[in-house]
């Protein structure tokens, strides 16, 4: 019922519902991490990643690769980067294909100024796209620029660009991008 009252608006129902559900069985994995995806959307992170470090720790949940790398998401989005870069490595050891993690880890990797690390994680999610015929967002193209760029190849960080241009031309990806080559 979190769910449903979660999707109708209902958010203090929804926690409600969540709640119950884990006082009537705190070890279904499932309904937890149901319920941290919810306090994500209502923005406590803290609370989220903090039912996220339970899930993952369940080694028999079958979604535990997706667990770490929501886990990895909402390190992120707390600038917590140690937390998000184990919790990516770890989603990919369980899920080589864990698509997020590994343009997660490509970019910690540019940050950290780990070129070569980078690159084979950016090889990881190029043949990951290709496999299941998905399209680039805003954010790997600009992550892919960033790549090339650190690796001097003006080409490639150019076709990025135009790729970003394009497709994605009122993002804030494209803004940093026109920042990055200035």
């Amino acid at each position: 019922w979190g769910l449903i009252n979660a999707r109708e608006g209902e958010g203090v129902l929804a926690e409600t519902n969540f709640r119950r559900s884990l006082r009537e069985d705190s070890s279904n994995s499932q309904s937890r991490n149901n319920y941290a995806a919810f306090l994500f959307s209502q923005n406590r992170l803290d609370d989220a990643y903090e039912q996220l470090e339970i899930v993952v720790g369940d080694t028999e949940y079958d979604q535990r690769s997706q667990a770490f790398e929501n886990m990895g998401i909402a390190a992120l989005t707390l600038s917590r980067m140690d937390d998000a870069e184990s919790a990516f490595r770890r989603a990919m050891q369980l899920n080589p294909n864990q698509l997020r993690s590994a343009l997660e880890l490509g970019a910690i990797n540019i940050n950290n100024n780990n070129i070569q690390q980078a690159r084979i994680y950016w090889q990881n999610y190029l043949t990951l796209i290709q496999f299941y015929n998905l399209a680039h967002n805003a954010r790997s193209l600009l992550i892919g620029a960033r790549l090339e760029q650190a690796q001097e190849n003006a080409v490639n960080v150019r076709q990025y660009g135009e790729l970003l241009r394009a497709n994605f031309p009122d993002s804030q990806e494209y803004q940093v991008y026109r920042q990055l080559i200035d």
